[in-house]
């Protein structure tokens, strides 16, 4: 396990029923708080490295688009910009269910990612918070009641 609070867990973990009182989000949910003072989540991992690459590669200036402050020369950002690419995405395709999923790995000639890691978790926090991503599609999970009639 890592030190952070976020648990990084596969896609076949969410399938699992949820236990009682566990906050679901969008590929990630929150556990009741147990014993210990520390709040813990649990994260589709690709997914949410998917979320952090595709704020990056958004047109500058338009909604959802990840900048960073402009360096005094190229360098500034270099070191961040090696852990952000880091990794490399295959889509995979569940037999089951039919859905595509993109799986991120390791490049052997990048063992940094790290903050690849925390900016991915960072953006999970900032969407618990309340911030939203625009290329985050929404996910109506609130059951819609039918309009009550009346034939008076």
């Amino acid at each position: 396990m890592r030190s952070s609070s976020v648990i990084e867990t596969k896609l076949e973990d969410f399938g699992r029923r949820l236990a009682p009182g566990t906050r679901p989000g969008v590929d990630y949910h929150v556990p009741p708080q147990g014993k210990w003072p520390v709040r813990v989540g649990q994260m589709i991992s690709n997914a949410w490295i998917t979320r952090t690459i595709n704020g990056f590669l958004t047109s500058m200036g338009s909604r959802g688009a990840w900048t960073l402050f402009q360096g005094e020369n190229s360098e500034t950002h270099r070191c961040f910009a090696d852990h952000i690419t880091a990794e490399s995405s295959t889509d995979w395709m569940d037999k089951k269910t039919g859905q595509t999923h993109r799986i991120w790995t390791p490049k052997p000639d990048h063992p940094d990612n790290h903050w690849l890691d925390a900016t991915k978790m960072a953006a999970l926090g900032c969407f618990e918070l309340g911030c939203k991503l625009a290329y985050v599609e929404k996910r109506d999970t609130t059951k819609k009641k039918a309009p009550r009639v009346s034939y008076h």
